[in-house]
């Protein structure tokens, strides 16, 4: 759906914004992952290494969404 990709956007500008003045909670992040991965839909702690690997597969996801296919012709090995 992309939204992973915007909410992910959203709060890296924050953070540009920011610039380390005061905190930014990455809330809407973890509610999205929440929403994909129901393992992270508690306050348990987690895994650090896959939330950053399940994270990264989200974006790739959102990001690689072909929304027209172009044409491409074939050739035969005759050239």
């Amino acid at each position: 759906s992309g939204q992973l990709a915007l909410q992910y956007a959203t709060l890296l500008q924050q953070l540009r914004r920011s610039m380390g003045g005061s905190p930014i909670p990455p809330a809407t992040v973890r509610a999205v992952m929440a929403k994909q991965y129901e393992q992270f839909a508690s306050y348990q702690q987690q895994d650090a290494q896959e939330f950053l690997s399940l994270l990264m597969d989200g974006l790739h996801e959102d990001l690689n969404r072909v929304l027209e296919k172009p044409y491409t012709q074939i050739t035969d090995s005759n050239g």
